[in-house]
């Protein structure tokens, strides 16, 4: 990245430090900038508004609540360092992590700490189960790795720590997503060879019997078997 945003929460905008506008001779009209909540990765962008050189709207209100990823692209080069916008609402009680474990709950915390740990959980959760729901917003994740670095978000980064997942987080890959998942977690420090077999074996029975368990209705209907 060679260029920032700051937020000016006051005025419900981001904007490009004075010093790297100079930089750009006053004219940021080539930069595009998006924002998606990071509770929903898989949401699509939104294009947000210049309001005046160099800044651009973005208001709390009608927004849901929690972290959002605000991006700043000069053509398809994500150019701009992405900034975190968190979204509150007092009158809102804070989730209770203790009870929810979901992928919405755990990105919702703010601090490092806590996010890291409750992630950890999470991910044991998504290794006993390949089809757990929240494996769908794990692979939005990656999807947005095509552009953006690993460490942007902290269940990739305690994926790489966590060799069960990662196992299945392969296996459930398709022909058009393997490439995401695989290269996705080299950019941190993770070595797929480093990954026991016992894990690769723990996540082929997972595999196995989620399939089994799926396409049983179907074997029936047809009058056959799985084995």
């Amino acid at each position: 990245y060679d260029l920032s945003i700051d937020p000016d929460k006051d005025a419900g905008e981001v904007c490009i430090p004075e010093k790297e506008l100079k930089a750009l001779n006053g004219d940021a009209s080539h930069l595009e900038f998006r924002a998606f909540p990071l509770t929903n990765p898989d949401q699509e962008h939104e294009v947000l508004p210049a309001t005046s050189p160099g800044r651009w709207l973005f208001h709390n209100e009608n927004r849901a609540l929690g972290p959002w990823l605000i991006t700043g692209w000069d053509g398809d080069w994500c150019r701009v360092r992405p900034l975190c916008w968190t979204v509150y609402d007092i009158a809102t009680p804070a989730t209770d992590v203790s009870t929810d474990k979901s992928f919405d709950s755990v990105t919702r915390l703010v601090a490092p700490k806590d996010r890291a740990n409750a992630c950890d959980e999470l991910l044991t959760e998504l290794a006993a189960d390949p089809s757990h729901r929240d494996w769908k917003k794990v692979n939005a994740c990656f999807t947005h790795l095509r552009q953006l670095p690993a460490t942007t978000f902290d269940v990739i980064c305690r994926l790489a720590r966590h060799p069960d997942a990662a196992a299945t987080a392969l296996l459930k890959t398709g022909e058009d997503t393997f490439d995401e998942v695989w290269t996705g977690l080299e950019r941190l420090p993770f070595a797929w060879y480093l990954i026991p077999v016992s894990s690769w074996i723990k996540a082929i029975k997972l595999r196995e019997q989620n399939l089994r368990e799926a396409l049983a209705p179907l074997a029936e209907s047809s009058g056959g078997n799985l084995d």
